[in-house]
């Protein structure tokens, strides 16, 4: 390595974690100024497929509480076709990526969702995941004192590890969200 990239690497990473705590301060500002659901679902997934460099950025949400518990897609930012408003996933403890997920160890990622299979797949997402042509996909609930208010997804169409970082700031951002939800869901 050159001289000049030994120095200035060091600076370069250090005003790249600067830049991201300033927007992730600025997403929370955002959120929680806000007292309105769709507004800050709506302010949410487009900043966190612009924060986390991801083709696309959706929410989905509990649909009823009985034996046939489903989340539906419900906010989306970034071009998709086949992922939009109203897609049905089935709920369940081994059903999806989120299934993965738990409390405490931050977000689930998969690096090649395509052929990762720690999960076992939702017949209608895994079929728009596939159209979409996903590759990497990370998601986490969006909770608060307990309440669940939907999983936050971040996706791209290649395959691509998520840094320790990029892993950071999504739960951040999931933190901030759950949090600015119950408080919208207090003024509803």
């Amino acid at each position: 390595r050159g001289y000049a990239e030994r120095l200035y690497g060091p600076i370069e990473g250090q005003n790249q974690r600067e830049a991201r705590l300033s927007s992730l301060v600025g997403v929370g500002i955002e959120l929680l100024g806000g007292h309105d659901i769709d507004e800050a679902s709506t302010t949410l997934v487009k900043r966190a497929r612009i924060m986390l460099d991801a083709d696309f950025s959706f929410i989905s949400v509990r649909d009823g509480d009985g034996p046939d518990v489903r989340h539906h897609v419900r906010y989306v930012d970034g071009p998709t076709t086949a992922i939009n408003h109203g897609l049905y996933f089935p709920f369940g403890d081994d059903i999806g990526l989120v299934s993965q997920y738990r409390p405490g160890q931050g977000p689930v990622w998969t690096t090649d969702y395509p052929s990762d299979t720690r999960f076992t797949r939702a017949s209608d997402g895994d079929a728009a995941m596939r159209s979409e042509g996903v590759h990497s996909l990370m998601t986490m609930p969006m909770e608060h004192e307990g309440r669940h208010f939907g999983n936050l997804y971040v996706g791209s169409r290649t395959v691509r590890s998520f840094t320790a970082a990029e892993r950071s700031l999504f739960a951040s951002l999931c933190s901030f969200a759950g949090i600015a939800l119950a408080r919208a869901g207090e003024f509803s």
